[in-house]
């Protein structure tokens, strides 16, 4: 039953949390499409085109005025305008003035005005003078001019004369208006009517402009160290260029090899300059035959040059040695490669990769030097570290005096160091942890503990060491002579048989009250048990000064049968150890019972003893049984702090809708996925330098088979006319041997099926 409700009350938020993996996993792959495609950085493609194009267009040969190929329609000549002008006629006929287009005006002077006199020179007269008169004619006639004024001069006053000699008489004037005026039009084409051509009109039927064209596109732009796949592509959109059979491709090597050729492609295997060749009607075109050449640099097989490894190779001892490595990545021709990888420089032989060119070697050995560039191409050196000291300097001490009992005055160490490599710092030796240093060697002690001493050398490495500063332990004095009969004595316990078979007898307790504090007990322990006797009490000693541990027996330390012994106390002493299988009581050096256990004493507090030999100790319990009732009144009371009101989310009817919205949504993730991973092709173009993400278009079927659609409004948008498209993995799996269609607004290209398609859409 419980297993039943267990499953119903699992099986909801598993529900719950399989939906939310989903949704997930479809946001993480959203969020994965990068605005930006994963093409390769700057300077990851080389520096040539990776697309060559050629349009083929019908230009239109001849001329209309000459005739000739394209021009081969006639138009004879038909004389245009008339005698009164235009067309044809344009050369005038002008007016030519006759006798009749005079007449003669009469003219006669009808005014005298006087001006002014000058002196003047007479020839005759000498010295004389001249009179000035402006002389008004009038004209009887019709020649326009009806009054004029001249000058008139007597010259000599004495002489005298007519100022206005001269002028009267008559002139002939244009009595006509037909001046210069044109009478009529002549033609001047200086052709015949129906006979001469005046031009040629066009007879080949086609317009002058591009009808398709061609391109060879390099379908893997980055480096790479494998063939290359150059893709031809024909774009006939109405069909003129491959009709009557033309349209064949063919393809050639300027320089580089040819690999493999595949209907509308080639896979070459080297650099070179790659042409295609398209069949055309030369009656129609510009050309015969068109043709694209693509120079292919991106293939990069060589591996980079290891120019040199700089380290010091010097007599010179370092605690880490750097070495710095150069290398350029070139091909073959001395043109510059795929450039040196992101992390190009390996110091372990190619397990692990950093961009780091340089390396600090800290021990001595053959570093492993290898340098790849941006398409996996790796060159090996090594450098040989011989001058590294990581070793600290060896270290040796010996201590006076060697018997030493802590409260007898100092014990002295003195250290002993040297270091065959980089020799020693000038102050080697701490004796705090590394907080300070000195140059003496030389330690003195008058504690017991642990010494830490730290010795470097010149380049800070170090030699640990831990010494166990220990006091020795004093002999004990004599044991007292023994009384059955008395109180707990004041002696020391005997020192036991080794072996502890027999129980002693030179641990009983002497008679008298409670002694002087007793000594540590040397050696082994006594045996302590009184032989079978009423009056056997257990010998005890004082407390001892020092503090130590026993090493108790393996014993049942319990006394021989008898009426009136008591159990004594054990002193606490330093070391002693109990006989190894007797029948002991206590030791004088602890409290410890037998069975092979170690128990310390803390020199100042006796335990007493059991009967039987164990030990009755004042140990502090650090933990406290729980009450066997405890649990279940701690979940009685829980229970009473459950709340009666039920959350909002457990209520059926939020179960019910968070299922459905659930299966929705992961209907739609899997459907988004599928469309994604299989029938959706991302689409990028080209923005400067790098591809820019546009949109994603799903894959549809056509009569060419496979393809996407590109309205124009899309394109209109794109930032470049080159474009690539990534098809998800599933679709490229099932369809690599295939083409894939684009349509570009009525304007098709095909492509071979990869993982990503660069290619250029007019």
């Amino acid at each position: 039953m419980w297993l039943i409700n267990l499953r119903r009350r699992m099986f909801k938020p598993l529900m719950f949390l399989l939906a939310g993996m989903i949704l997930g996993l479809a946001v993480i792959y959203s969020c994965s499409i990068s605005v930006f495609a994963d093409d390769p950085a700057p300077g990851r493609t080389p520096g040539v085109a990776t697309v060559s194009t050629s349009s083929l267009s019908h230009s239109h040969r001849g001329s209309s005025a000459s005739g000739g190929q394209c021009y081969s329609v006639a138009v004879r000549h038909q004389h245009s305008g008339s005698s009164s002008g235009g067309g044809c006629y344009t050369r005038p006929h002008y007016h030519q003035h006759g006798a009749g287009c005079y007449g003669t005006c009469n003219y006669a002077p009808s005014a005298i005005q006087f001006v002014n006199i000058e002196d003047t020179y007479c020839g005759t007269h000498g010295p004389t003078y001249r009179a000035n008169y402006i002389i008004t004619v009038t004209h009887q006639g019709r020649c326009g001019t009806v009054a004029e004024d001249r000058p008139g001069t007597v010259y000599c006053n004495q002489c005298g004369g007519d100022p206005a000699a001269g002028m009267t008489g008559s002139h002939q004037y244009l009595a006509c208006n037909r001046g210069g005026s044109v009478e009529y039009y002549e033609p001047a084409c200086g052709k015949t009517e129906g006979v001469s051509v005046d031009q040629y009109n066009l007879g080949c039927g086609l317009d002058s402009r591009a009808y398709g064209g061609i391109s060879l596109t390099n379908t893997t732009p980055e480096w790479t160290s494998g063939n290359v796949t150059l893709q031809g592509a024909l774009s006939d959109p109405e069909g003129v260029i491959c009709a009557g059979g033309y349209g064949q491709m063919s393809f050639g090597a300027v320089s580089g090899t040819i690999s493999d050729t595949a209907g509308d492609g080639i896979t070459v295997s080297e650099n070179g300059v790659y042409t295609m060749n398209v069949s055309v009607d030369g009656s129609k075109f510009d050309t015969a035959q068109a043709s694209v050449m693509l120079t292919v640099a991106n293939i990069d097989r060589t591996e980079p040059g290891i120019s040199d490894t700089v380290f010091d190779s010097g007599e010179n001892w370092l605690r880490t040695n750097t070495v710095t490595v150069n290398a350029v990545d070139l091909q073959p021709d001395g043109t510059a490669g795929s450039g040196l990888a992101d992390e190009a420089y390996s110091y372990d032989g190619g397990l692990t990769w950093t961009s780091d060119p340089t390396y600090i070697a800290d021990s001595n050995g053959t570093v492993d030097i290898s340098v790849r560039d941006y398409c996996g191409n790796i060159s090996y050196a090594t450098a040989e570290i011989t001058n590294i000291d990581d070793r600290g300097p060896e270290v040796s001490y010996t201590y006076d005096p060697e018997v030493w009992y802590g409260d007898s005055g100092e014990r002295t160490f003195t250290f002993t160091a040297s270091d065959d490599q980089g020799g020693l710092d000038e102050k080697p030796f701490s004796y705090d942890g590394g907080q300070t240093w000195t140059d003496s060697p030389v330690l003195p002690t008058t504690e017991p503990g642990t010494i830490h001493v730290i010795v470097k050398d010149a380049l800070g490495n170090t030699t640990e060491l831990e010494i166990e500063n220990k006091c020795d332990v004093r002999p004990a004095p004599a044991p007292d002579p023994v009384d059955h009969g008395g109180n707990t004595g004041s002696g020391d316990g005997g020192n036991g048989s080794d072996s502890g078979g027999n129980n002693g007898t030179d641990g009983n307790g002497g008679s008298g009250d409670t002694g002087s504090p007793g000594d540590s007990g040397a050696g082994d322990g006594d045996a302590g048990n009184s032989s079978a006797g009423n009056d056997g009490n257990n010998g005890s000693s004082d407390n001892g000064t020092d503090d130590g541990k026993s090493d108790a027996g393996a014993g049942a330390g319990a006394s021989s049968s008898g009426s009136g012994h008591n159990t004594g106390n054990g002193g606490g002493g330093d070391h002693s150890s109990g006989s190894e299988n007797g029948n002991g009581g206590n030791d004088a050096g602890g409290s410890g019972a037998g069975d092979g256990t170690e128990a310390f004493g803390d020199g100042n507090s006796s335990s007493a003893n059991t009967s039987d030999g164990s030990e009755d100790t004042d140990a502090v319990e650090y933990f406290e049984q729980l009450p066997a009732s405890s649990a279940a009144a701690d979940i009685s009371r829980r229970s009473d702090t459950i709340s009666e009101t039920t959350p909002f989310y457990r209520t059926k009817a939020f179960k019910a809708v968070a299922s459905v919205s659930g299966g929705m949504l992961a209907a739609a993730t899997l459907l988004l996925l599928f469309m994604l991973f299989y029938s959706g092709v991302i689409i990028y173009t080209l923005d400067t330098d790098r591809y820019r993400l546009m949109g994603i278009r799903p894959i549809s079927r056509s009569e060419r088979g496979n393809c996407i659609h590109l309205s124009r409004e899309f394109m209109d948008n794109a930032y470049s006319s080159r474009y690539k498209l990534k098809l998800g993995r599933f679709y490229v799996m099932r369809h690599k041997d295939d083409l894939f269609n684009i349509d570009a607004d009525d304007d098709w290209v095909s492509v071979k099926v990869e993982r990503d398609i660069y290619v250029i859409l007019k």
